[in-house]
């Protein structure tokens, strides 16, 4: 209940309306949310339910002074499990700027259902000098009884979310192990009918087409290139409340998705498991199988999972000057020999012909790299000038990494250190090293240039500690 005028703080005396016996205006928000939003056809929610229910209670304290004010605060279709919410943050709003003294609820769990939003948002109201009511539950925020007994009514509304949370995941759970579809965004090959996934032809066709061109082609990358000459997409939808995804360009991320989802098999997965689901499949198990074995295979002879097997110096430092993508390390291995080399990310995830060229000799800019380092250590006005840019650029915003000051004779000492024992220290520690003394390198593959941005260096690994060896 809200506090009666003799009680009331100086504030809202001042907002009375002048004469002795006009007793001063409480104005009085009103908020209303329901989780599950309205549909267009229903004539009466039960947001409209609350709404009326809160307006009579109000209405009925007007001989206290009490009005609503006309802004309307609700959310439709929105949890209370956080206060991520438009029409919450419109009435947090309007209590900031002073223009609420009493916010009434139909339920206090229509605020939150969450005791710790709880209790913050009853701290805001408190510092803004607010009062909350709740019409069909009795409790006052101006007594420590009415603060207590909100605590536990908050405290079995955040236990009603927590068990209808899990009764909703046994639900799913239980769904799914019966192989029903239990929501979501379909994938490429399937649509939906109530409630049930159902096989679009056109789509299934261009699936089966997916796994029978990376059994021809061997690898992502070529089936991807191929995709994208045919101007093939990625699924669009929308949902039933209006939200589009839309189609997007094939990268080797999302051919990798289709080429291992058990959905086209005709099956649904919970967790690690998998149970036959009630739509039909679009691959058959051996096609499916067959191109499983071709990605492992792939995968280990790539050596993935072995960090930096080849030495890659610049790995995580070059940068395509083109379109600003990092550039990836690859190799080709021939007969005695290993060929490496450096391509664009955007030219390794969308096809050759999304950043042609942008392909550079590994061994070659990485020797240009560490000769333009070595260059600055022992050229005196070199060293000079870069430390100058280096720091012009350090004064203008402080490098993270660089957590301690350094002046131009630590610089100096560390780059003649570079110099003296680069060629002591192991593959490894090398790439640590550049880590350490360059922030990024770009490669601009239109003239071959390239450009590094040095960072203040921190020390250079020796070849004789033991983190060397």
């Amino acid at each position: 209940m809200g506090r009666p005028a003799t009680q009331r703080s100086v504030k809202s005396q001042l907002r009375a309306a002048p004469g002795p016996a006009t007793a001063p205006v409480i104005r009085v928000a009103i908020y209303a949310r329901k989780s599950v939003a309205a549909k267009m056809d229903e004539r009466f929610t039960s947001l409209e339910a609350q709404l009326e229910t809160v307006r009579s209670y109000v209405k009925s304290q007007s001989c206290k002074g009490w009005a609503a004010i006309e802004t309307r605060f609700e959310d439709n279709g929105f949890s209370g499990a956080n206060t991520d919410r438009p029409g919450f943050q419109e009435l947090r709003t309007a209590i900031e700027s002073g223009k609420v003294d009493v916010l009434a609820v139909y339920k206090l769990d229509r605020v939150s259902r969450s005791q710790a939003d709880l209790h913050q948002f009853l701290r805001f109201l408190q510092d803004h000098d607010v009062d909350l009511v709740s019409t069909t539950e009795n409790f006052d925020t101006t007594t420590i009884q009415g603060r207590a007994m909100i605590g536990l009514i908050s405290t079995f509304a955040q236990m009603e979310r927590e068990t209808i949370a899990e009764r909703t995941r046994d639900k799913v759970h239980a769904s799914r192990r019966r192989g029903m579809w239990t929501g979501g965004r379909p994938v490429i090959g399937y649509g939906l009918k109530d409630k049930k996934l159902i096989v679009i032809e056109d789509e299934a066709n261009r699936v089966q087409e997916i796994f029978r061109l990376y059994l021809e082609l061997g690898s992502l990358g070529n089936v991807v290139r191929e995709l994208r000459e045919r101007n093939w997409q990625t699924k669009s939808w929308t949902s039933k409340e209006g939200r589009k995804t839309s189609s997007r360009k094939f990268t080797k991320a999302t051919l990798h998705r289709i080429l291992t989802n058990p959905i086209y098999l005709g099956k649904v997965t919970l967790k690690d498991e998998l149970f036959d689901g009630e739509h039909e499949a679009i691959i058959e198990q051996d096609i499916f199988d067959r191109v499983k074995s071709q990605l492992n295979h792939n995968s280990r002879s790539k050596g993935r999972g072995i960090r930096n097997k080849w030495g890659a110096l610049l790995g995580g430092l070059l940068h395509c000057g083109r379109c600003g993508a990092p550039m990836g390390h690859q190799y080709t291995q021939k007969p005695n020999r290993i060929y490496r080399f450096y391509v664009c990310q955007t030219a390794l995830d969308c096809g050759a012909a999304a950043c042609p060229g942008t392909s550079t000799s590994a061994p070659a800019i990485e020797r240009f790299v560490v000769d333009q380092i070595r260059g600055i250590g022992q050229d005196e006005e070199l060293c000079r000038r870069t430390f100058t840019a280096l720091e012009s650029r350090r004064l203008e915003a402080v490098d993270a990494v660089q957590e301690t000051p350094y002046n131009y004779d630590s610089f100096k000492d560390v780059m003649r250190e570079f110099t003296g024992v680069w060629d002591a220290l192991p593959t490894l520690q090398k790439a640590q090293a550049l880590q350490l003394l360059i922030k990024k390198v770009v490669y601009d593959p239109d003239d071959g240039s390239v450009e590094l941005m040095i960072r203040a260096p921190g020390p250079i690994p020796s070849a004789g500690t033991e983190e060397a060896k």
